[in-house]
């Protein structure tokens, strides 16, 4: 395979948690057979489960655009770790549920962001290990896939990334978070005067008042896709239409994920009957709502 410029294995075996059995079968691959190809391997795995798991994959350079950050790799626990070269990363997708505050890799050309879990860290800030992890300046898109992820994480995130324009988030927007106390408010604030977000995506069903919510935050919001409950789906569209509220004035696409067909019907007769709209375009494509205006 003269052209073969990725290689990665995925492991997963349980061997007591046996830490030489598991790099005697890694250093196979450091044999001359592949230093005389030039071929080098580096891999991540997880240092406290039983089952240990794992991923083996070339660098010298890296060369993939994305990045799965899976588990903590500690060097005075596992001597084989190498460093790598990750100027190719653009999108960093963290798997890992914990990160050590002291052993991350640096990642200089990331613009996209993607979290899966809601990771623990060993004292320091969420903000301050990313930071340590990624220039958050550079990020134009950010996507926050556990619902456990808290909304006042999630705004801090926000006042240090103010170049993200799509953001993607899969929690209940207002949960455990008050927007009335003095410190939200100041945060409020500081990200609807900074940020540059113009997509939006909402995967879990929104409430009228977290629509209002969202949109007063993100007055620069063009596209919007969510989740809506089914019967605040009327209230939310009136909303979003009516040319009295100011803040909705750069939106110009609404898709309402995963509706019944019927909703289809429902907007329409809605935009006709309140006249909300002069020109548009609606369709129902795969389970969604698409209305552009």
């Amino acid at each position: 395979m003269p052209y073969l410029r990725i290689f990665d294995i995925n492991h997963n075996d349980y061997i007591e948690n046996n830490n030489f059995t598991y790099h005697h079968l890694i250093n196979q691959f450091n044999s001359s057979f592949w230093m005389e190809k030039k071929w080098f391997f580096t891999h991540q795995h997880d240092q406290k489960n039983l089952s240990l798991s794992g991923i083996l994959y070339s660098n010298a350079p890296y060369r993939r655009k994305d990045y799965v950050y899976y588990w903590e790799s500690v060097d005075k626990i596992c001597s084989n770790m190498q460093k790598e070269n990750l100027d190719s990363v653009k999108h960093l997708y963290i798997a890992s549920k914990e990160i050590d505050d002291n052993c991350v890799n640096y990642f200089p050309n990331v613009n996209e962001l993607s979290i899966k879990n809601k990771f623990k860290t060993s004292g320091d800030s969420i903000i301050a290990i990313l930071h340590r992890m990624i220039p958050l300046k550079q990020l134009t898109k950010l996507v926050i896939e556990s619902h456990l992820f808290p909304m006042e994480d999630i705004m801090n995130l926000l006042r240090f990334t103010p170049n993200v324009h799509t953001l993607s988030l899969n929690l209940y927007i207002l949960d455990n978070f008050n927007i009335n106390s003095n410190k939200q408010k100041e945060i409020c604030q500081y990200v609807l005067k900074k940020n540059k977000i113009q997509n939006l995506i909402l995967n879990l069903k929104c409430l009228l008042s977290e629509i209002q919510f969202i949109m007063f935050l993100f007055p620069r919001l063009e596209h919007l896709k969510a989740r809506m409950e089914r019967k605040e789906i009327g209230q939310i569209i009136q909303f979003l239409l009516s040319n009295a509220y100011n803040k909705t004035r750069n939106l110009c696409y609404l898709c309402i994920l995963k509706a019944p067909k019927i909703c289809l019907k429902e907007t329409k007769i809605l935009i006709e009957s309140k006249n909300l709209l002069n020109d548009y375009s609606i369709k129902y494509i795969d389970r969604d709502v698409h209305l552009w205006w």
